[in-house]
């Protein structure tokens, strides 16, 4: 029998749509396209999350024709599974990136400026010096854009990871951390130029995921608790799902200590504001109702 180094040390974790956005915890890709070949290798059978977090099983599982169907108590994760998993045309990502850059230079040379920043949240203790006037300037820029949703929801993305590189949260922490002293007096960040990057990394990785992925997959995100996911599938078109049921199961699930581990919520929480994601109660109690997020 062959004997597969799960680790995967050499395949890159940012292939295709997985690199969209960083978030806690995620599986290596690589991991879910074995399970799925190996287990599910006829298209025709359903695979399902129940952690679905960055939707990086349901990626894999479209990549290889199959439906999938994922299912997290996170806003947020429901947004960028949503996001990876749809196909886009890129010529037009592209000419709405341009567009979208050009209004906020514009509006930077008129002086213009907007009050669309999180309520609540202390701008100068999180952004440098005039930063999240041109994160609000942004933002204006792509919510007003008049494109389809698909098209907004992953500049909506973009943005997000803008605004966390943006800011004094520490990179390499999800939980929410301020950079000490002398790292934020050395953080210069260029709004406009992290948001550029940002765009081409995605829009090249949108490229290369919709031009490999099999139109006979499907994917299915639901915001909700996996424990009702039976009332869930009655909702999901007969043509997902087989009867009813799915035929595998890949997931990681979450780490059960929220308090001490990773905190899933405490990662979405500034990005779920600047967003405007209408599940707000939802987002902010994400570590206390999650799986670990209370002492029984």
């Amino acid at each position: 029998t062959e004997t597969i180094d799960w680790t995967f040390p050499k395949v890159s974790t940012k292939e295709f749509t997985h690199g969209f956005h960083t978030y806690p915890a995620r599986m290596h890709p690589e991991i879910a396209k074995q399970l799925i070949e190996k287990y599910a290798s006829d298209p025709k059978k359903v695979v399902f999350d129940p952690f679905m977090g960055s939707g990086g099983v349901l990626v894999e599982a479209n990549l290889h024709g199959n439906n999938a169907i994922g299912i997290d108590i996170n806003p947020f994760s429901v947004l960028l599974s949503k996001v990876k998993t749809t196909p886009l045309d890129v010529t037009k990502l592209n000419k709405i990136f341009e567009k979208i850059l050009e209004k906020s230079k514009k509006d930077v040379s008129k002086k213009k400026s907007y009050k669309n920043a999180p309520k609540g949240l202390n701008l100068d203790f999180w952004y440098p010096k005039g930063a999240s006037d041109k994160l609000q300037i942004l933002k204006h820029n792509i919510f007003g854009m008049g494109i389809s949703e698909e098209e907004k929801n992953f500049f909506k993305l973009c943005f997000s990871l803008t605004q966390r590189k943006t800011s004094y949260q520490k990179g390499s922490i999800y939980k929410i951390y301020r950079m000490k002293p002398e790292n934020r007096a050395k953080h210069k960040p260029d709004v406009f130029e992290i948001f550029s990057k940002i765009c081409k990394f995605n829009i090249e990785k949108m490229e290369n995921f919709s031009k490999a992925v099999k139109s006979s997959g499907k994917a299915i995100t639901i915001l909700g608790d996996t424990r009702n996911v039976t009332e869930e599938f009655k909702k999901i078109p007969k043509k997902i799902l087989d009867n009813g049921k799915v035929h595998l199961v890949v997931t990681s699930p979450p780490y059960g200590d929220h308090g001490t581990t990773v905190a899933y919520g405490q990662f979405s929480k500034h990005p779920g504001l600047w967003l405007e994601l209408p599940e707000q109660e939802e987002l902010l109690s994400v570590d206390k109702v999650g799986l670990g997020g209370i002492h029984k």
